[in-house]
């Protein structure tokens, strides 16, 4: 599979759940070819720069990513998260990616 970039939409990024610049994450994964599948909470977590793009080839994060959203039942001082996706893809256009996430997913 080839691999499919993404970044943190603007309004995750001006939100209270990115800190210091930084997002944290689980991503889940398909570890052996369809057999078993990693569910985000048990995956290590992830802690990027806010502005950085990441990568990855694996199919099941891919999904992951594009369908993430942050959990609306939570708020801080009365304010809620973004309401929508967490991360768009831009593999269309940018090129190259600042974090690859392939590592991540032992084979």
């Amino acid at each position: 599979m080839a691999a499919k970039r993404y970044k943190l939409t603007q309004d995750v990024i001006d939100s209270w759940f990115t800190q210091g610049g930084e997002f944290k994450f689980h991503v889940g994964y398909d570890k052996d070819n369809g057999k078993t599948i990693c569910a985000p909470g048990l995956c290590p977590l992830i802690t990027i720069a806010d502005t950085d793009v990441v990568q990855t080839t694996n199919v099941t994060a891919q999904s992951y990513l594009t369908l993430f959203r942050i959990p609306q039942g939570m708020s801080r001082n009365g304010v809620t998260p973004p309401v929508g996706p967490v991360w768009i893809d831009v593999t269309a256009i940018i090129p190259v990616a600042n974090i690859d996430l392939d590592p991540y997913f032992p084979t």
